[in-house]
């Protein structure tokens, strides 16, 4: 090998060398910034948001790339799919609901999202996808805006962009530990969020807020909202169309929160439709931050909507 043909493949050698060392650097650096994100050590979940900037959201990403298979192949199976946004999600993170499903043996999924994403982001999930699921359930509350979250649309505008951040973000929770050793830099101190691979359902409870968070009671009376309703009608009578979904196998509902009513958009959008409602209405429901149920008046509420919802189970969902 001449001398030229060596000090070219020295200089190559040396910038691979480089560009690798400089990849691990960034992400080393990245990664111990990142480490304040509370930690579940759990199998088939993954970290879908730490209340850090440096990380924030990659639930969007598990789904539009899709950076996490196993949950596009959980979700088309699944027989039952609830839609909606944080608040749903919350709603039906439940043991009430895993127990319901699982005990009867049938596959469900939560394609909910953060950010309150509304209906354009998972409808163009299911379509891309081809979900099919017998029953549908969807906190209307609003959910049919047309509105897409920013982190929805800045998949859309940069995917290649979004998958090297996905790579990055899969990653580091899949190796979390190597930062852990070193103390002082996994403290635990920026709220995360987990999510289920199968069902989709978010693990949030000690991880999100600490658990003794004081809550606030929901009042009964809330203003209805109701000024955008025909806007809202329209819009979700066009998404069931597009899913070509029999209307009496979907169930809209309004989980409570303290700032409006939602119960009364989903029953005023179900009437004009002609799709069954079910707003359980309970006394003495919580709330931790003023939007979302606390955890037990989740578990409790839940309990109540699967009750009041068996008819339609019974009528949509195979015997077995």
């Amino acid at each position: 090998m001449g001398i030229g043909r060596q000090q070219g493949l020295f200089v190559c050698v040396s910038l691979v060398i480089a560009l690798v060392v400089g990849c691990l650097t960034y992400f080393a650096m990245w990664g111990i910034k990142v480490s304040s994100c509370r930690f579940l050590d759990q199998p088939d979940t993954y970290l879908s948001y730490c209340n850090n900037p440096a990380f924030s959201d990659y639930e969007h990403q598990a789904y539009f790339l899709p950076s996490e298979p196993q949950a596009i192949s959980a979700l088309k199976r699944a027989e039952v799919v609830f839609l909606g946004s944080s608040r749903m999600q919350i709603g039906f993170s439940t043991d009430e609901v895993g127990a319901y499903f699982t005990s009867r043996l049938i596959p469900y999924h939560l394609l909910g999202f953060g950010y309150t994403e509304a209906d354009a982001f998972p409808l163009m999930l299911m379509k891309e996808y081809n979900v099919r699921p017998r029953v549908v359930i969807i906190n209307t509350d609003p959910f049919f805006t047309s509105e897409m979250s920013a982190m929805a649309t800045g998949l859309i505008s940069d995917r290649y962009a979004a998958i090297a951040d996905a790579i990055k973000k899969k990653v580091f929770f899949k190796t979390i530990g190597i930062f852990c050793w070193m103390p002082g830099i996994c403290t635990g101190e920026r709220g995360s969020i987990y999510r289920d691979l199968e069902t989709g359902r978010w693990i949030w409870q000690g991880l999100l807020m600490p658990r003794s968070r004081a809550v606030a009671e929901i009042p009964a009376e809330r203003p209805a909202g109701l000024a955008a309703m025909s806007g809202w009608i329209e819009r979700a009578n066009r998404f069931l169309d597009e899913l070509k979904l029999d209307r009496r196998c979907v169930i809209f509902t309004g989980i409570p929160n303290p700032t409006f009513d939602a119960e009364a958009i989903a029953i005023e959008i179900g009437r004009s439709l002609g799709v069954t409602s079910v707003v359980p209405r309970l006394e003495g429901l919580t709330s931790p931050d003023a939007s979302h149920l606390s955890a037990p008046s989740a578990e409790l509420w839940s309990a109540a909507f699967l009750s009041q919802s068996q008819p339609v189970f019974d009528r949509c969902l195979p015997k077995r």
